[in-house]
């Protein structure tokens, strides 16, 4: 199956396209398919996509959490916690020991 970029003229005057793919069917037959657009109006770059991401059976739309920089950077600062904590009580069983 072929696809290729395109558009169809709706209304007069027909400066207005609707985008659209092409699609070359295997029996040879051009389809125009209307995709779903998700994204900011105003940045041409912020859309959304649709992607495989382990398997070229299994597509889905690709979506990030906005607070993952933040659940990341307070799950590294809870390890760092927990690492002075271990030290800590390790220092502590250590000084047990010697006395």
């Amino acid at each position: 199956m072929n696809v290729t970029e395109s558009s169809l003229p709706i209304g007069k005057p027909t400066d207005k396209v609707l985008d659209t793919t092409q699609v070359t069917q295997t029996d040879g037959t051009v389809a125009e398919r209307e995709g779903v657009f998700v994204g900011d109006p105003e940045t041409a770059e912020a859309r959304a996509k649709v992607g495989a991401l382990f398997s070229t059976e299994d597509y889905a739309l690709a979506v990030r959490d906005p607070f993952q920089k933040l659940l990341l950077s307070e799950l590294r600062a809870q390890t760092q916690e927990l690492r002075m904590i271990r030290l800590h009580l390790n220092q502590l069983t250590e000084f047990e020991v010697v006395i």
